[in-house]
């Protein structure tokens, strides 16, 4: 029992990381954007990328430190440089501050060199949330200065982009969706401005921003029912139906919606990691639910890991299977599994929630992942 009750104190904590990270599913769904460089850059930034989905961190580090010492107006290199640095954060604890203070100099940088490139833009305004976040809660007298310079992050995207529907939605949940036990207030007319842009731009981000404005009594998921069959074969639909059931507790309905979605479109495996986190927070809720919750998220990791997904998720995955299996007082099956994650990725992240998706959107190219920012998946 003692195991398991510093299983959770340790996941607790590590999903505060998680949050500040991002943690969200990965869909993949890109548009071109030609990023400033030459062909020798292009060629170590691609190899860079392709080192870190490969597990090989520290030399994906050493190959942008290098290529922008030789290149240091390259803009693609300080970003790739970035995002190696934030990817690193979760999985060296130790280091944690300096690694993130690096990287935030590096997405500096890549806006500086390249400041209406909104892929820089972007992650430049995740990271000023990830800075903010704990300030925001914590710091009442200057908690409204910390989100009004997350609120210009994201406008600052919108400037370079102004179609580009994912910062705006997360620009309706800072206006008019923040929780309440913060007590920042909310700015629903602006909300409504950028909710009202969305329904222009994609019907699903917004349908989020709908959900979002919304009060708690809404019937978020009969809403989101009625979306479906507007949309009949929208797997993107169906995946928000689920997902929005694991957040209203329905578990069954959930798991269901996801794994249709996931037969469609099997390269959206990543949804097993959102089943999986799901059962984990039961656990969190209520450790009596442990008996049954911990087995279900042990399968669906592993249906994640039959998938054969890319290093830094494989070895997530067996992260999270080593700490079920302590949480069992399976302490050889634990001690295997947390192995194989180091033998994977070194750097494979400690946090419960899924790495940032931002991170593994090839570079180049715009990412079309939703994160948000004070709710899970």
């Amino acid at each position: 029992m003692k195991r398991f009750t510093q299983f959770l104190v340790d996941d607790l904590l590590q999903s505060l990381l998680a949050r500040l990270f991002g943690a969200v599913a990965i869909i993949i769904v890109c548009g071109g954007v030609a990023l400033s460089g030459d062909l020798q850059s292009d060629d170590a930034v691609a190899k860079a990328y392709q080192l870190r989905l490969d597990g090989k961190v520290d030399e994906a580090r050493t190959l942008l430190n290098d290529h922008i010492t030789a290149n240091p107006a390259d803009a693609a290199g300080y970003y790739e440089l970035a995002r190696v640095y934030y990817y690193m954060g979760p999985g060296d604890l130790k280091n944690i501050q300096s690694t993130i203070e690096s990287g935030e100099k590096s997405i500096q940088k890549a806006v500086e060199l390249d400041p209406s490139n909104p892929v820089y833009r972007y992650f430049a305004a995740q990271v000023t949330f990830f800075k903010a976040y704990v300030p925001i809660q914590s710091d009442k007298e200057h908690a409204k200065e910390h989100l009004a310079a997350v609120c210009l992050a994201y406008e600052a995207v919108l400037e370079s982009k102004p179609d580009y529907g994912e910062p705006m939605l997360n620009l309706v949940e800072l206006y008019g969706g923040l929780p309440e036990e913060l007590g920042l207030g909310r700015d629903t007319a602006k909300a409504a401005q950028y909710e009202a842009r969305l329904q222009v731009i994609d019907p699903v981000l917004a349908g989020k921003g709908h959900c979002i404005m919304m009060p708690d009594d809404f019937d978020r998921i009969a809403y989101w029912k009625d979306l479906a069959k507007q949309h009949p074969g929208n797997m993107r639909v169906l995946e928000e139906l689920g997902k929005t059931c694991l957040r209203e507790g329905k578990t069954d309905q959930g798991v269901k919606y996801l794994e249709e979605v996931m037969k469609a479109e099997p390269s959206n495996s990543v949804l097993y990691l959102i089943i999986a986190n799901h059962h984990i927070m039961k656990i969190w809720q209520d450790e009596q639910a442990k008996g049954t919750s911990i087995p279900l998220a042990i399968t669906a990791l592993n249906d994640f890991l039959a998938t054969k997904p890319i290093a830094p998720l494989k070895a997530y995955a067996l992260g999270l299977l080593a700490k079920l299996n302590y949480a069992q007082e399976k302490k050889a099956e634990g001690d295997k599994y947390l192995e194989q994650a180091k033998a994977t990725d070194a750097y494979f992240s400690k946090a419960s929630g899924i790495p940032l998706a931002d991170l593994f959107v090839p570079p180049g190219e715009i990412s079309h992942n939703h994160t948000f920012l004070y709710k899970p998946f």
